[in-house]
């Protein structure tokens, strides 16, 4: 039996060890925080196969299926809505569109009022006159997913100081532990964890915000992306949206810049973009999720992707926006892991 340690409890590692553990392997997960702590918190994310390059486009497929699977073997109820994605603005349309058709995807365009129709908290009035319908997104429930994948693998509350190239982990405390296969899924300490392992995933982390309003006209809404300056989603049967927007250009290392110090300017730019785009919604924010924003070399121009890197008996992983393709990152995860002997990763995720 392929005993692996893997570090860090969100979706990628937790999704990872279930299916590690569906093929057998004695698993377990190390977490310093909590199960979905950082990069995976929150309530929901958008799925999407609308995705700018047809790889992407392929994978959602595959991990919607996967989103369905889960549903059946978790037993806990829906994790995967069917609210559908509404894509505004031209210049997100035509390369989401021709990647799309590359795969076999069904997409619909959209005038300003069929925006309107799917978004209503956009006024009967948007200042987009096109955009994209993706009929196949919807919002992923991830504190649901989180809880129910955690309840079916070892989770142990843990810091891990360093990891190296022969399957030893260090805690914090001085405990050494030992497996066939250490997987690095830590958000945030991937990058340091993965060059004591002499990996370089070349992750660099910014502060993000996003933002959660009250609005009468919330429900029934579809998802929304605003090329180039934000997304956002329903929260469920809340009666709340959450909304995320573009990072400003001089973006904010998480080293440089207390969190705290970070959020009045998320706050100003929010507090002129809300009324004008989003008039349905109360321009007061109920409530925030503080996060990160990833950049590395293997990301496509929305900052979507991911990749995984090899070295001895560590595997370490990281990427941006990796919700959406849970179900399967943890099987193309699990596939790289239990090839024991090997020095490669599964091409899906060679970035």
């Amino acid at each position: 039996m392929t005993e692996v340690l893997v570090v860090g409890a969100g979706i990628c590692g937790l999704g990872a060890a279930y299916e590690l553990a569906r093929r057998g392997a004695d698993v377990t997960v190390l977490e310093r925080s909590g199960v979905g702590a950082v990069q995976s918190a929150g309530l929901a994310r958008i799925f999407r196969v609308a995705h700018s390059t047809p790889r992407l486009a392929a994978l959602a497929i595959e991990a919607r299926a996967g989103w369905r699977r889960w549903e059946d073997e978790l037993g806990v109820g829906p994790l995967l809505g069917d609210e559908g994605l509404v894509v505004a603005g031209a210049g997100g349309v035509g390369r989401r569109a021709e990647a799309m058709d590359a795969v076999g995807a069904d997409w619909a365009p959209l005038d300003a009022a069929q925006i309107a129709a799917r978004v209503p908290i956009v006024g009967p009035a948007p200042p987009w006159e096109s955009g994209l319908w993706d009929p196949a997104a919807g919002v992923t429930l991830v504190r649901r997913t989180l809880e129910a994948l955690a309840a079916r693998v070892t989770v142990r509350i843990a810091d891990v100081a360093s990891v190296d190239v022969a399957g030893s982990v260090v805690l914090a405390d001085g405990t050494v532990l030992r497996a066939d296969v250490v997987l690095v899924c830590a958000g945030v300490d991937t990058q340091p964890l993965a060059l004591g392992a002499g990996i370089d995933m070349e992750l660099s982390f910014f502060h993000h915000v996003r933002l959660t309003y009250a609005g009468a006209h919330v429900l029934p809404s579809a998802g929304l992306i605003v090329a180039g300056e934000g997304y956002g989603l329903p929260l469920g049967s809340t009666g709340r949206f959450a909304m995320g927007l573009e990072d400003p250009a001089d973006l904010v290392p998480i080293d440089a810049m207390d969190i705290d110090d970070y959020v009045p300017t998320v706050l100003a730019q929010h507090a002129s973009w809300i009324p004008r785009f989003l008039p349905g919604l109360d321009p007061q924010p109920v409530d925030e999720i503080r996060c990160v924003s990833i950049h590395a070399p293997y990301l496509d121009a929305d900052a979507d992707g991911f990749a995984a890197r090899r070295n001895g008996r560590v595997v370490a992983f990281g990427g941006s926006n990796l919700m959406k393709f849970g179900p399967v990152l943890g099987e193309r995860l699990a596939q790289t892991v239990l090839d024991v002997e090997g020095s490669e990763v599964h091409p899906d995720l060679a970035g």
